[in-house]
């Protein structure tokens, strides 16, 4: 642009307009009043000339941020995409790992069925000849149907991995805040139901003293109900998790509740490679070696139920069968994880009455709800089993078989007491527990010279050892039992004594007709009726 082009397009405008305003401004100075005006423009085109830079720079920042935000994006699209496939692919493979483990499971389990045919003449407690007493034949049949569920649950064990179990303690570690929040949940439980109980007894039994009548347990099983009741939507599995294997420190490691209180001691404990190897080898009734699976085939020479000296490598020192005070622990603290912290009423009063023969109102609603407790109860217990087996196929398969090796358990001791009771020999290949006396950890064992249980000593010791909060919560339960137990044997006591004295008096009537009496004084309404027909 020329200098001419430039003043008459830029500067003639400006100082045309300047003349203007002055001209109707009229101001005192005219020079100077134009002198401010044009400075006044300057300074607004030096502000639009700035504000321009400063937009043009804000424009490039923002399309260089624009820019880089468009990477970051980009980039973080491409690891969710990774990530997220990767998610795919772990899942995928646990998928397919648990597809494999549960067709193995039940390839296991085909496989304890058909060798358990094989050995079916080889029995733990076979030798001696049974008792012909009726209960102790009902025992042993129930022992061999113990030991073939154990038999089938404990097959999986020679196929685990050490692996599989380091993933169950990690996981246990990683969830242990999960698994304190349902610790605290049984603790409250447990405080609340100990003092309420505490004081129904109290008031039972002062009923019982000024009524003469027994304490009827229809309380206590509310109270407990009432304390205990879950609604069991969404079952904790780190919770089962941390059960199951704080149980099988019980019964491998004999372990006190105090040594395994906490997930972190748990898997402090629990090495997976010999927990692998005990887990192989364990037998619940027996003792055995660490370095020797149980295996069926191995009962059809009796090699390895049998642990003689011969049989032992050299260092492989027999560990010894869990101890009753272990036996029973488990079973309690079992009852406590398949009710999911539930207390439902294990009596069945169908056991003391006649459900045909009961006529009163109370009976037949008492028979209907043990019906609706026992149906309950296997409810509980089936999704227990759901969520484990949901979890995974090596916790459900660890649930299992603790469950059947303390019903194994279970059911071996009780044998052995009905064989003691009766008076006969135990056979000789059966090995016997170990006596509660010698053992220094038991509670239950402690008594005084009055053959009382010793509460200090009690004390005392469970201050040593600890205390397993499921496990008290299940002694109350069994308490709440006996107290409903002891109710409706004396109720059968009670009717059985009635049918004594009917049929005494039927026998009565019979032997005055024999005599062909002319006059007979009954003071019996039986022995009338009888008479009369």
């Amino acid at each position: 642009m020329t200098e001419s082009a430039y003043l008459k397009c830029s500067v003639g405008p400006v100082l045309a307009k300047a003349v203007a305003e002055t001209v109707l401004a009229q101001p005192s100075n005219p020079q100077e009043y134009i002198a401010l005006y044009l400075l006044h423009v300057l300074q607004e085109e030096q502000n639009a000339a700035i504000a321009a830079t400063r937009q043009a720079k804000v424009e490039a920042l923002r399309q260089a941020w624009a820019g880089r935000h468009a990477l970051r994006e980009k980039r973080a699209a491409d690891t969710i995409q990774r990530f997220f496939r990767q998610c795919q692919a772990v899942l995928r493979a646990r998928r397919a790992e648990e597809e494999e483990l549960w067709n193995k499971y039940e390839e296991a389990e085909a496989e304890a069925d058909d060798l358990l045919g094989d050995v079916a003449g080889e029995k733990d407690h076979s030798g001696d000849a049974l008792p012909d007493a009726a209960d102790v034949d009902d025992a042993a049949a129930a022992v061999e149907d113990a030991r073939v569920e154990f038999y089938k649950a404990h097959r999986f064990m020679l196929y685990i991995r050490k692996a599989l179990l380091g993933m169950l303690k990690k996981e246990l570690v990683d969830r242990r805040e999960e698994v304190r929040m349902e610790q605290d949940k049984m603790h409250d439980a447990l405080e609340v139901a100990t003092e309420e109980a505490q004081k129904k007894d109290e008031a039972e039994a002062i009923a019982a003293a000024t009524k003469g009548t027994l304490p009827s347990s229809d309380a206590m099983e509310k109270l407990v109900r009432q304390v205990t009741l879950r609604q069991h939507e969404k079952i904790s599995a780190p919770m089962i998790l941390f059960r199951v294997l704080r149980c099988w420190c019980y019964f491998l490691f004999d372990s006190t509740p105090k040594q395994v209180s906490t997930p972190a001691d748990v898997a402090a404990l629990l090495k997976p490679f010999k927990l692998m190897q005990l887990l192989r080898a364990f037998n619940p009734v027996r003792s055995y070696q660490r370095s020797r699976p149980l295996r069926l085939e191995d009962n059809l020479q009796n090699a390895n139920d049998m642990n003689s000296g011969d049989d032992m490598q050299d260092g492989d020192v027999p560990i010894p069968q869990p101890k009753p005070r272990q036996a029973r622990r488990v079973g309690r603290v079992l009852r406590v994880l398949l009710h999911d912290g539930e207390y439902i009423c294990g009596v069945n009063p169908a056991d003391h009455i006649d459900a045909e023969g009961s006529g009163a109102d109370e009976e037949h609603e008492a028979l209907e709800a043990a019906a609706a407790a026992a149906d309950r109860a296997a409810n509980i217990t089936s999704r227990v089993e759901e969520t484990a087996k949901k979890h995974s196929v090596i916790l459900y398969a660890l649930l299992r078989l603790l469950r059947t090796a303390s019903a194994y358990r279970d059911a071996r001791d009780k044998w052995l007491q009905l064989l003691t009771q009766a008076g006969r020999e135990v056979p000789a290949a059966v090995e016997l527990p170990e006596e509660d006396v010698n053992d220094p950890n038991d509670e239950e064992a402690l008594r005084d010279e009055d053959d009382e249980v010793d509460e200090a000593a009690v004390r005392r010791l469970l201050l040593q050892i600890g205390v397993d909060t499921d496990e008290a919560l299940a002694k109350l339960w069994i308490e709440a039992d006996s107290v409903e137990r002891a109710k409706w044997e004396g109720i059968a006591a009670a009717r059985l004594e009635e049918e004594g004295q009917e049929e005494a008096a039927v026998v009565m009537a019979k032997d005055l007709m024999g005599t062909k009496a002319t006059k007979i004084r009954c003071t019996h309404v039986s022995v009338i009726e009888v008479y009369g027909t």
